[in-house]
């Protein structure tokens, strides 16, 4: 966990410097990261931009509800035209999943330009399957806004170090609160 920890707030770093970073040596740190992606816990290696400073002023959490529920094959369909929505007409979205909890029914995050191109998109979305017995919710942010925490791996990695309790004992070095 200590690695995924530095990987996620710098993947940019050498084994060697990792394995300064950890206590280990180069060579162990070379074997755990292969293992890390074996295993697929290392999915991809990549950077986050500030979205407002590359247009996308506007990040949308979209909820949709089915007043009925949907079966597994209805669902389905839903899936498959979102899919081909998303490609048709190129959007913004970083994440889509059925999920439970106040509603049950389908969670979409997306980034958008303007207010106006957020509004066009859930237009858009009207036009899924079986979209006349949904309801739709959004929640924004405004990406230029002050926030007291940004989408970040290092705001990542910080909640990951809180759930396995790993503390920072010096610049360098962590240990595990367990070991402490």
């Amino acid at each position: 966990m200590r690695l995924v920890a530095e990987l996620m707030r710098n993947s940019r770093r050498s084994d060697r410097e990792l394995a300064k970073v950890l206590g280990v040596s180069q060579p162990t740190v070379g074997r755990a990261i292969k293992k890390l992606e074996k295993e697929g816990v290392a999915r991809e290696y990549t950077m986050i931009p500030d979205f407002a400073k590359i247009g996308f002023n506007i990040l949308s959490v979209t909820f949709v509800s089915w007043d009925q529920g949907l079966n597994a094959q209805e669902y389905g369909r839903v899936i498959d035209a979102g899919i081909a929505f998303d490609r048709e007409k190129k959007t913004s979205v970083i994440m889509a999943s059925q999920g439970f909890g106040e509603v049950q029914g389908l969670m979409i995050i997306s980034l958008h330009e303007t207010y106006s191109d957020s509004r066009e998109f859930l237009k858009d979305l009207g036009q899924l399957p079986y979209s006349e017995r949904a309801s739709f919710r959004r929640f924004m942010v405004d990406l230029a806004q002050s926030r007291y925490r940004t989408l970040t791996m290092s705001s990542l990695t910080e909640c990951l170090e809180k759930r396995v309790g790993v503390e920072k004992t010096d610049k360098h070095r962590f240990k595990t609160r367990k070991n402490a």
